[in-house]
């Protein structure tokens, strides 16, 4: 009960009198439903590339016992490693496969580009050194776009491009670097809306609570406006990799909900279904991460709801499907059940 208030109190904090009006509206008008997950990501691996078809219906069936309605395809390469070329011999690419089955299946699929693996240290560097690497990834990426058009346009279930930069507010905070960034993300997403004109334009983001949330609110707001093509925020939740707490989550997700409306964009927000377990912060070893419980995820799902109904899982296939992760069936099992009862 003491953290019910709590948040309606952060919420109303950060957003204002309409937002205590809309609490005070769901408190006396509950939901009839509650809220589940739409969406979820996709990240392929490696792994990937040596799927059957028979692999890939099951991971789409899957999705239908989620009733997972739409897909975010966090990448399409990663470095030298591309999912989008057809690999010959007969065999479909991970990406055909994806939107042959999405199609019949009703989900809508949103396409990521080119990843770097190097991009956090990348960007870490002087301002004239970072400008010269995005002018370098903006040359690799259009190359990527203008390969994706002729598969992707003869497919009514893609609907929008994934930005695979990650944007965080601390990496852009000096004006030099945001100004930079600005300049990136306004030709690309510009490139993008002229050369795929019906599609949305999608960009993630997280905050490290290293700043105030309002600090976070102008650099949402300032990045919209610098790049107007971009039409949805969908903003990480954190909680998995303890950036943010169960605490502290609606203060940030209301400043960059804040941020969105004035730019008139949609909010989507990221479910991260994991538990880090190791790598940075916590100690120097590879990212390891384990399903986290259901009673976790739950409160997520009722704080984020409050922004959006736009609930992308991070990733249903990583720590729900897994079957090598025991937590991962435990957290299929009560989410299903869950659903039932909704």
């Amino acid at each position: 009960m003491m953290y019910a208030c709590k948040r309606r109190t952060l919420l109303a904090a950060a957003l204002g009198a309409p937002l205590l009006a809309w609490s005070r509206r769901t408190a006396k008008h509950p939901p009839v439903h509650r809220p589940t997950l739409s969406g979820t990501y996709l990240q392929l691996l490696n792994e990937h590339r040596d799927w059957t078809h028979d692999d890939w219906i099951r991971l789409f069936g899957n999705f239908r016992r989620l009733q997972i309605s739409r897909i975010v395809v966090q990448w399409v390469a990663i470095d030298e490693l591309d999912f989008y070329l057809t690999p010959g011999g007969g065999k479909k690419s991970s990406l055909m496969e994806i939107l042959e089955l999405a199609e019949p299946a009703g989900m809508k699929v949103m396409v990521g580009l080119n990843h770097d693996s190097a991009y956090w240290e990348k960007i870490a560097q002087s301002t004239d050194a970072v400008a010269g690497y995005l002018a370098d990834r903006e040359s690799r990426t259009v190359h990527v776009i203008n390969e994706l058009i002729p598969v992707l346009e003869s497919h009514p279930c893609f609907f929008g491009w994934y930005l695979s930069e990650e944007i965080d507010d601390t990496s852009w905070h000096e004006p030099a670097a945001a100004s930079t960034l600005h300049s990136y993300l306004h030709r690309l997403s510009g490139y993008l809306r002229l050369a795929s004109p019906a599609a949305v334009i999608a960009i993630s983001g997280f905050s490290n609570a290293k700043v105030p949330a309002e600090q976070v609110r102008q650099f949402w707001d300032d990045l919209l406006r610098a790049a107007p093509a971009i039409g949805i925020v969908i903003f990480q939740d954190g909680i998995g990799v303890h950036k943010l707490t169960l605490d502290t989550l609606a203060v940030y997700a209301a400043a960059v909900y804040a941020a969105t409306k004035s730019a008139e964009c949609e909010f989507w927000s990221v479910v991260e279904l994991f538990e880090q377990t190791g790598g940075m912060p916590l100690d120097a070893a590879a990212f390891r991460a384990v399903a986290a419980p259901f009673s976790r995820i739950l409160d997520q799902l009722r704080i984020e709801s409050a922004f959006t109904s736009n609930l992308i899982a991070f990733t249903a296939p990583d720590y729900m499907f897994s079957q090598s992760d025991p937590d991962a069936r435990t957290l299929l099992t009560d989410y299903l059940q869950y659903m039932e009862r909704s």
